[in-house]
């Protein structure tokens, strides 16, 4: 008797916790509710230039890198699919990990008083969008396969007030700054929460440097998206970037040195970061994805997510760097 009632006991136990861990939202629904707490519920003005981060196409477009593991986000970690999500939902959830003095971008202060008035953590989404025959903005995944004289445009978006930069690297090379830009609001490069902004700019002058070409000769490739609460040491920007690229000419391509990009790429080894991507392919852009990116309009929650949304679980990191690589056949 007693055994019996031991059995039953343990086995209602058991199925207590099984419906209690099968109320538990899968991780990605966290990733992306995380993410769109912090949208504004009306519209908002973006916080000064609005326009600041709609960084031109004045180079072809990327040729491309096949996908693999991010180098700035170790993704081997632990993979899996969010149970209970929707079935075109992909999430990882990285523990980083760093050897001793890979601590992070230089200039980027750390105090315990800082810490405690920042937000839960950083998170920055990306969309990838293509042009398609009629001249109109669609989503693609990032592991597609482009084809020479395909277009595409980068949406990023941050649940963050802080500083966009964007490096361009072809295969191994030294990547090189192509946002900010000088010829942008003198290159500032603040962005406001939620903001999205467009790289390059629907807005262009010349309709031709609207989007990214891919041209007829594949290579690897990779876009690094960096989201700072406070401007990187060393990287010139605003009237320190106009100055440089007026003594340099047009050809103006700021790049790191081996340190610096080092200290770049080493600036979330020690954050655990969760990665959510969404498979909305061929989803046209929405009138008010377009809007916000051309008006500098914060997003309302119930715009469309990024596609490609990372976040960090920490609200001690101050830098999140996000990649993008790409297929170029």
């Amino acid at each position: 008797m007693r055994s019996r009632f031991f059995v039953t006991f343990v086995s209602g136990l058991a199925a207590f916790a099984c419906a209690a861990l099968a109320q538990e939202p899968p991780q990605d629904e966290v990733v992306r509710g995380a993410f769109v707490t912090t949208r504004p519920r009306a519209r908002t003005g973006a916080a000064k230039p609005a326009e600041a981060a709609n960084a031109p196409s004045s180079k072809q477009a990327p040729p491309a890198a096949k996908t693999s593991t991010p180098k700035t986000v170790n993704t081997a970690a632990d993979r899996r699919k969010g149970k209970g999500a929707k079935a075109d939902t992909r999430v990882a959830v990285v523990n980083k990990k760093t050897d001793a003095g890979a601590a992070g971008v230089a200039g980027v202060a750390k105090s315990d008083a800082e810490a405690a008035s920042k937000p839960a953590g950083i998170g920055l989404g990306y969309t990838l969008f293509m042009r398609d025959e009629a001249g109109g903005a669609v989503r693609v995944s990032p592991s597609r396969e482009f084809k020479s004289g395909e277009s595409i445009r980068l949406l990023v978006e941050s649940n963050t007030d802080g500083y966009l930069y964007v490096f361009n690297a072809e295969g191994d090379a030294t990547p090189q700054l192509i946002f900010p830009d000088a010829r942008l609001n003198r290159g500032d490069n603040r962005i406001g929460a939620h903001v999205p902004y467009e790289i390059p700019s629907s807005k262009e002058q010349d309709e031709r440097l609207r989007w990214f070409v891919f041209n007829d000769a594949p290579a690897s490739e990779r876009v690094f998206v960096v989201v700072a609460r406070r401007p990187l040491e060393g990287v010139p920007t605003g009237e320190d970037l106009v100055k440089l690229c007026a003594e340099t000419g047009q050809a103006c391509a700021w790049k790191p040195n081996a340190e610096q990009w080092a200290a770049l790429k080493a600036a979330n080894a020690r954050d655990q970061v969760a990665l959510s991507q969404l498979k909305d392919e061929g989803r046209a852009e929405t009138s008010a994805e377009r809007e916000a990116a051309t008006r500098g309009l914060g997003l309302p929650a119930d715009a469309p997510l990024p596609s490609v949304i990372y976040m960090i679980t920490s609200s001690n990191a101050n830098v999140l760097v996000a990649t993008v690589e790409l297929i170029h056949r």
